[in-house]
């Protein structure tokens, strides 16, 4: 992505419809609609593109990538980005996929 003319497109271009982010405003939770300005160029949120021709809309990871621990350094690191962007914490998101890896844990100390 990076030196490439799609990397400096703006990121808006992934989303489909509007974002509405909740921001705290003079202490209340207002919701906010985010504009194509307010997305950063797709260099700044990813580092390639990975084209699946036929496929399904979701690829689910493997249960044991959530076991790698830089892995999810990154996927934090990242989550953090994304935060001040959407105002979602997707650390949220990866705390849940954490849990695939620790029920492999569990179930490699079982079938011993």
């Amino acid at each position: 992505m990076a030196g490439s003319p799609l990397g400096r497109v703006n990121s808006h271009v992934l989303v489909e419809g509007d974002v509405v982010v909740f921001r705290m405003v003079n202490g209340k939770r207002v919701a906010v609609p985010l504009r194509a300005a307010d997305f950063p160029p797709l260099v700044r949120q990813i580092d390639a593109f990975l084209f699946l021709a036929g496929s399904p809309k979701t690829v689910a990871a493997l249960p044991a990538t959530y076991c790698e621990s830089d892995y999810v350094a990154e996927l934090y690191r990242r989550a953090a980005i994304l935060q001040s962007v959407f105002g979602y914490d997707f650390g949220l998101d990866i705390a849940l996929s954490l849990q695939s890896c620790e029920s492999l844990a569990h179930r490699a100390r079982h079938d011993r």
